[in-house]
């Protein structure tokens, strides 16, 4: 494939691409491949994925990458077949795929797996806001009883004449 049929290839895809909703992950997980090593997902959607692929690894628009996702806690991970939409080497070498020949039952369980990372998000800053709130009443019950206990202590203080 030439530049022209790549370009002509993508406008094509930019119907396909960001139909879905995706998760864009923190701390990239590592998956496991068979054509370029150990790629980190970036993002996750039913449809594809961006990776951040390996110094060593090289990538083609329209290239086939197979691999594995694994999943938290014991689950079984999902196997993958996908082809290279887009590639870049800006900022490190990153591509996106968008899978192929997935059954049903495949997408449901990412989609599970969506689910599970988004209400897993929503507990975290929740977590943070929670938190946040403890810390100022923590804050504001600690400079009380220091303004209680300085207010005891000039009042000691105090001479007291008997008159």
């Amino acid at each position: 494939m030439n530049y022209i049929e790549i370009k002509e290839k993508n406008k094509e895809l930019q119907g396909e691409r960001r139909q879905s909703k995706r998760f864009s992950f923190i701390v990239p997980p590592a998956l496991k491949t068979k054509s370029v090593g150990t790629p980190r997902l970036i993002n996750l959607s039913i449809n594809g994925a961006e990776l951040l692929l390996p110094e060593d690894s090289n990538t083609k628009v329209g290239e086939k990458i197979e691999g594995y996702i694994p999943l938290p806690a014991g689950i079984k991970g999902i196997d993958f077949k996908g082809r290279v939409i887009w590639y870049s080497s800006n900022g490190g070498k990153r591509c996106g795929i968008a899978f192929e020949d997935m059954p049903e039952s495949e997408q449901m369980v990412v989609q599970a797996y969506l689910d599970y990372l988004e209400r897993d998000k929503i507990i975290y800053n929740f977590k943070k806001v929670v938190n946040n709130y403890l810390t100022c009443i923590r804050t504001l019950v600690e400079l009380y009883t220091k303004k209680q206990l300085n207010k005891e202590l000039l009042e000691k203080r105090q001479v007291k004449y008997l008159h």
